[in-house]
């Protein structure tokens, strides 16, 4: 398509450019780079890098799965964040900034987080590792199919 042609012709150019100024150190006269089927093979690379930066991320995905993806919690954890549906990393983030608004780091570990009511009742820990926490709230995630 369009873009493609685009993107090759740049190339083209770049190496002619690049080239102009090259001196080959081998005695054999031959230039390397320019031999038919390396110079095809980067051709094809750079077209292919150039029409994925253009278009969708290679390896699909995307917002909406995995980790990402919003699903419905448990009343408690709902009436806890006023959301009736959050994504594993919206609910992690959101205990991040529920616990650093109510200073609730233990001060002598900051890997840790000391509980308060609403917490003790989410997680059934006092204290536990910032990082565990995902693990914790896993039981207030419905799964859906």
């Amino acid at each position: 398509t369009a873009c493609c042609v685009d993107a090759v012709a740049k190339f083209a150019a770049s190496e002619d450019e690049e080239s102009a100024g090259d001196d080959d150190d081998d005695d054999d006269g031959n230039d390397d780079a320019d031999s038919g089927s390396g110079r095809k093979r980067l051709a094809a690379k750079r077209v292919k890098k150039a029409a994925a930066s253009k278009g969708a991320k290679p390896g699909g995905g995307g917002a909406g799965t995995g980790f990402a993806k919003p699903l419905p919690v448990s009343d408690e954890l709902a009436a806890a964040t006023g959301e009736p549906m959050m994504s594993r990393g919206g609910v992690v983030k959101w205990l991040f900034a529920y616990a650093k608004e109510r200073d609730l780091m233990d001060p002598s570990d900051k890997r840790f987080v000391l509980a308060d009511e609403t917490l003790k009742q989410l997680t059934g820990e006092s204290r536990f590792r910032a990082f565990s926490a995902s693990k914790l709230l896993n039981r207030h995630f419905i799964k859906t199919k």
